[in-house]
């Protein structure tokens, strides 16, 4: 039986400091351990060197070239004109193929009424625009007290009370409408704007000029009745003009008449303000400075005084992009109607803007 030794691990470790080799083995018997025998160890195996094996060289040989031949020359002794071969006939046109070519009466819109246009831009928007052209300021009954005290502070003398001012529509306005036919896609948004403009203001003192030619220097039909008049305004009246001024087909004579002429209404104390359905970017800078300019679409931001064109123009490549788009939607119509083409216009969003729909309106391979 093997009795339990006294001395711990901790004191054979503090006897074997100081030991080497075989005096450890000797000492931790003394103690009552027992050392176990060093595993023996295998003989390494020599490691042998691998070599890469390498294909045998092909040597191969260059070709040889011909040193003996002859070359053969053809030449024309007669000419001879054939007919040409008649086309092989190909498959059968399909049934849209064979239908004939539609004719002016079914491409007329008969006695189906066209579908409602989307205006250009909501009530709510135009509205504060179109009571700063047509308004004006009047003295009301009620005191302003700031004025006389201040007034009084100067010592000034008191002619007439100072009274607050409030907004109120003019007491004459004229309003005129571009009669053109290449703006022939807005006319149910001028309609609708007079209409609105008739509801809110009243008839009475509002004269609308409409210019078949577009230019306020020629004759223009005073609405409603059809007599042709000469475009002058109420004086002291505001003007207000539903016109692209020129900025889309009219070239810039046509913006210079417009131009003039505001600068002559001016001198004579006449405010004019416009809607142009237009992009800002194709304003011309010498319209924009005559008239206080608001753009008549979705998305246009409106201040006072007027809006500056843009100085960055629109690429024509993309341009003529956002036009065949649009009249890649428009391809299944057989007649291309107003409230039709505006839909379609509204559903790409940004990628289309007004002036591509007047671009798309007035495009050669459009029927309207």
């Amino acid at each position: 039986m093997n009795r339990r030794s006294v001395i711990q691990r901790g004191d054979l470790l503090r006897c074997l400091q100081g030991t080497c080799g075989g005096e450890r083995r000797f000492v931790a018997e003394l103690c009552g351990f027992e050392g176990a025998e060093p595993p023996e160890r295998l003989p390494s195996e020599p490691v042998i060197p691998t070599i890469p094996f390498l294909p045998p060289r092909i040597e191969v040989e260059p070709p040889r070239l011909a040193t003996t031949g002859t070359v053969q020359f053809l030449r024309a002794v007669r000419s001879q004109a054939k007919e040409p071969e008649p086309p092989a006939e190909t498959a059968e046109r399909t049934w849209l193929e064979q239908l004939p070519p539609l004719t002016p009466e079914e491409l007329s819109g008969r006695n189906v009424p066209p579908p409602p246009t989307p205006p250009l831009q909501s009530w709510a928007r135009t509205w504060p625009f179109l009571r700063d052209a047509l308004g004006g300021r009047r003295e009301g009954t009620r005191l302003e007290p700031r004025a006389a005290v201040r007034d009084a502070a100067r010592m000034r003398p008191f002619h007439r009370l100072p009274r607050i001012k409030r907004r109120v529509w003019a007491r004459h306005a004229s309003v005129f409408l571009d009669g053109r036919e290449s703006l022939a896609c807005f006319r149910d948004d001028m309609r609708a704007l007079v209409e609105e403009i008739k509801r809110w203001r009243g008839a009475e003192g509002l004269s609308l000029f409409w210019l078949t030619d577009g230019s306020p220097a020629g004759q223009a039909h005073r609405l409603p009745a059809p007599e042709t008049v000469a475009a002058k305004p109420e004086a002291g009246g505001p003007v207000l003009a539903l016109s692209d001024l020129g900025c889309l087909g009219g070239g810039t004579a046509l913006g210079r008449v417009w131009s003039d002429h505001a600068h002559r209404w001016r001198r004579q104390g006449i405010r004019c303000s416009a809607l142009l359905p237009c992009p800002r970017d194709r304003w011309s800078a010498e319209v924009a400075a005559a008239w206080d300019c608001a753009g008549w679409d979705r998305g246009e931001r409106r201040r006072r005084g007027g809006q500056p064109p843009l100085a960055r123009k629109e690429n024509p490549a993309d341009a003529n992009q956002k036009v065949e788009r649009l009249l890649t939607l428009l391809t299944p119509a057989a007649r291309c109607e107003r409230g039709l083409l505006r839909s379609l216009r509204l559903l790409l969003n940004q990628d289309a803007d007004v002036g591509t729909e007047f671009d798309v309106w007035n495009h050669p391979e459009c029927v309207n």
